[in-house]
């Protein structure tokens, strides 16, 4: 043989010595973990699969118009709408208000929204009412808007009741947790 072939020889060896070595190695970590067994597989492979159902549940992105747009629609935009808006439907008279009014008063009538907070359009929640941002973007904790649907708070000397507050005629419901949490959510993943 000549020097190249030989060269060849010795590094295709090797190659098959390490291989040889690798697999052996292996082998016996898994003798030593028990993940060589059939039940220790299952067991893996149900872990794993749990694993990743947790994660996507964990990081189901929230989207605005599909999860809170509606909850906000439902429960907070009567009060907090732009002045003037119209949820009366077709035939209501034009320019009725709704509820007391006032600036920055309940109703969200001709005036304006309570607390000066609109709630029914992304870019006016993101900008914030008369007592500041009500969503800081990847800190629902920090959120002014979360905070209020989980009880009052105070903010400088004003004291805010735990919202949404009750309709003429019937008792205060907070909303449901699962909402309460989706909003943080939403508002935890960039308000977006």
């Amino acid at each position: 043989m000549n020097r190249v072939t030989t060269q060849r020889v010795l590094s295709y060896r090797a190659l098959v010595a390490f291989a040889v070595a690798a697999a052996m190695a292996g082998a016996a970590w898994a003798q030593a973990t028990g993940s060589g067994t059939k039940d220790a597989k299952a067991a893996s492979k149900t872990k794993a699969a749990e694993s990743k159902a947790d994660a996507a549940g964990a990081e189901k992105k929230v989207l605005y118009a599909r999860d809170v747009q509606p909850i906000l629609r439902e429960s907070c935009v009567q009060c907090h709408r732009a002045p003037g808006a119209n949820q009366r439907g077709p035939g209501a008279r034009a320019g009725a208000r709704r509820g007391p009014g006032g600036a920055g008063g309940p109703g969200g009538g001709m005036r304006g929204p309570a607390g000066g907070l609109r709630l029914d359009d992304k870019v006016a929640i993101l900008k914030g009412g008369k007592h500041g941002k009500a969503v800081v973007p990847g800190k629902g904790e920090e959120s002014l808007l979360y905070k209020i649907l989980k009880e009052t708070v105070t903010v400088g000397d004003d004291e805010i009741e735990q919202m949404p507050k009750a309709r003429p005629g019937h008792e205060f419901a907070a909303l449901p947790e699962e909402q309460v949490e989706l909003i943080k959510q939403w508002i935890d993943q960039g308000a977006k």
